[in-house]
């Protein structure tokens, strides 16, 4: 939503999440983002995630409209 854009919403969302994931006991939380996402990605690598791992499409890219998928991971420890 573009009114909801800039005002730290997911950022306090992501942070609830990984509080909650932190207090069960996990020591890193792991999302996937495409790569064709790049606006959800610059976010999430501002919020200290990594890439630790990358999926490659290969021929059914030209169908999903992205040709990789990222494996980011946060270390909670």
């Amino acid at each position: 939503i573009p009114k909801a854009r800039r005002r730290g919403v997911a950022s306090a969302l992501l942070k609830a999440a990984e509080c909650y994931a932190n207090n069960l006991g996990a020591k890193a939380v792991e999302l996937e983002v495409h790569d064709a996402n790049e606006r959800a990605l610059a976010f999430y690598r501002a919020q200290g995630y990594h890439v630790g791992g990358v999926w490659r499409l290969g021929v059914m890219s030209r169908l999903l409209g992205f040709s990789a998928v990222f494996r980011l991971v946060k270390s909670l420890r």
